[in-house]
């Protein structure tokens, strides 16, 4: 298992994301420099768009070939099928070996040979990926992306009192040594993407950030950025953060330990299974519920609907002592259950008019005191 970040460091880490900012140290023409990195805003990154799309054109009028367009001889010439073989092998061992790593016990001799092997098979699939990634610098689309994130980095680079250092990419490139300016560059854009999800998931889950993360929730403002203009890393981390607040709401019945919340693997197979559990037992009570219900009509429930295009429908007014409503809906009514006839229908109400009849004439007796 990876060692945990110190409070230091996450507190650092939240702090770069909720201002989208980060301070950088890089030597030019032989000084040391303090850089302050600002994320470009959203207007900023809209210009940077319009600018890749007039430098691919330029770059296809140029020569330059579609990457879809680079012909065998020319990536063979560069990157061979030999060379994509070894790297797929390469990155199968340093997949393995961390998964082996992380049975061993940490600070062990075993562990160690473990890990000195790992380096160097991480050192020789970084050299044929930089040979591979090559192969796209003879393309328009890379010339373009090229020149976006150059001219994104002029935005973003500032002094530390705040000032912007280069007007644009051309100022930038003409005013410092080339390999300045793209290990700028590499700088730039590991902070412009943000950090890695192993990273992210664990500032989810840091208290640090879990106290700020429900204060939010409560109405508290993280952060006085507009949303277009929010980075990457804190859209990611809001986005884990939910994740993680989901889990804690599930049922304790249903929760996982703290141990798999806090393993990244574990908790994904552990919610995966649970997804499909509570899939499959919805899927089953939609099946039973339509079994039970959706199949049944009215009259299986002992109700009837009688609409007055029915001959089984009658008019029974209140003062008769009836409801419309104890026919047309609900449990159907003792007089029109069964086979009764419309005729048998009309004999009965008639019987209960009389029958209304007399109650009234006895109690006008009464209150004429006639007996």
């Amino acid at each position: 298992m990876k060692e945990a970040l110190s409070e230091e460091k996450v507190q650092e880490i939240i702090l770069e994301i909720l201002c989208g900012e980060r301070l950088v140290r890089h030597e030019c023409n032989g000084k040391w420099q303090i850089i302050r990195f600002v994320y470009p805003s959203a207007s900023e990154r809209q210009h940077c768009s319009m600018l890749e799309q007039e430098s691919l054109e330029k770059a296809l009028e140029s020569g330059l070939p579609f990457e879809k367009d680079l012909t065998e001889a020319m990536r063979e010439s560069v990157f061979c099928e030999d060379d994509l073989e070894t790297l797929q092998a390469l990155q199968k061992k340093v997949e393995g070996f961390e998964k082996l790593l992380k049975k061993r016990i940490k600070g062990t001799d075993l562990y160690l040979k473990d890990l000195e092997k790992l380096a160097v098979l991480k050192h020789k699939t970084s050299e044929l990926e930089l040979k591979r990634s090559i192969v796209n610098e003879y393309t328009a689309e890379y010339r373009a992306k090229e020149d976006k994130y150059f001219e994104l980095l002029s935005f973003s680079a500032h002094s530390i009192s705040g000032e912007r250092l280069w007007s644009n990419a051309q100022g930038l490139l003409e005013s410092s040594k080339i390999s300045f300016a793209y290990s700028l560059l590499n700088s730039f854009l590991d902070f412009y993407w943000g950090y890695n999800t192993a990273i992210m998931r664990e500032i989810a889950r840091a208290a640090q950030w879990r106290t700020m993360y429900l204060s939010a929730e409560k109405g508290a403002r993280l952060t006085d950025k507009a949303a277009k203009d929010l980075p990457v890393a804190y859209l990611h981390l809001m986005s884990w953060s939910m994740y993680y607040q989901s889990i804690s709401e599930m049922l304790s019945s249903d929760r996982p330990s703290e141990e798999v919340i806090e393993n990244d693997e574990q908790l994904d197979e552990f919610m995966r299974a649970y997804q499909a559990k509570v899939s499959k037992e919805a899927q089953a009570t939609s099946r039973k519920n339509h079994k039970s219900k959706g199949s049944l009509s009215a009259t299986d429930k002992d109700q009837v609907v009688v609409t007055a295009e029915s001959r089984s429908y009658v008019n029974i007014h209140k003062e008769d002592g009836y409801s419309d409503t104890s026919i047309i809906s609900g449990r159907v009514n003792e007089d029109v259950q069964g086979d009764t006839s419309y005729s048998e229908i009309k004999e009965k109400r008639n019987k209960s008019r009389d029958k209304a009849s007399k109650r009234r004439q006895r109690a006008k007796a009464k209150q004429g005191g006639v007996r």
